[in-house]
């Protein structure tokens, strides 16, 4: 997987910030879709299953933290 700079390079995530404040939100590894969302990490990584993704907690006003799961 390319690094997080490089793969989000031209991206804007305010869409997610807005409609996912305080959930977590599982993307594709290449940041292009929504794969699953949800208030709790268990239920995102449930619902995304086995596909590479990246998920991320949309925090109130601060934007977001990508974390990479195979």
């Amino acid at each position: 997987m390319r690094n997080i700079k490089e793969a989000t390079k031209g991206r804007s995530f305010a869409a997610l910030t807005k409609k996912y404040e305080n959930k977590w939100v599982a993307l594709s590894a290449d940041y292009k879709k929504v794969l699953a969302t949800g208030a709790s990490l268990g239920a995102v990584l449930k619902e995304a299953k086995q596909q590479e993704k990246v998920v991320v907690k949309i925090l109130p006003q601060a934007g977001y933290v990508p974390t990479s799961f195979k």
